[in-house]
């Protein structure tokens, strides 16, 4: 099942998995390694490569620590970890590529331009094989 929007990225997704339980997220960080081990230069550095993965609550503004927030809402989602530390992360809308909630599976792909932002979220059902 595909399904198209006419919303932005954050609506999309919000819509879809809601605010309340635990998600599991997959997404790429950026590589701020500069050089190689070798001292050779990474090509690629300050580039969305790394896969990271995690289970997160959304919503949670409990136990916040600073003063107003410094990424924009349309760009970055707020996510606290459920580790021992239970830190906040901001994930980069643009680098999810999965996510698991309600026991259902969402591919996220978008394509981020200059002059627009498309997102295409695909539901996979989970299929028993006996």
């Amino acid at each position: 099942m595909k399904v198209f929007s006419s919303k932005t990225v954050p609506q999309a997704i919000q819509e879809l998995i809601g605010n309340k339980g635990i998600f599991h997220i997959e997404w790429l960080k950026k590589d701020t390694k500069k050089y190689l081990e070798n001292y050779k230069l990474n090509p690629n550095y300050n580039k969305n490569t790394i896969l990271r993965k995690g289970n997160f609550r959304l919503g949670v503004v409990k136990n916040l620590v600073g003063k107003k927030r410094t990424t924009k809402p349309s760009d970055y989602m707020i996510a606290q970890e459920m580790k021992k530390d239970g830190g906040y992360r901001n994930i980069y809308y643009n680098t999810i590529q999965k996510i698991v909630a309600n026991k259902k599976t969402y591919y996220v792909k978008t394509i981020d331009t200059k002059s627009f932002r498309f997102c295409l979220v695909e539901q996979v059902e989970k299929v028993q094989i006996h």
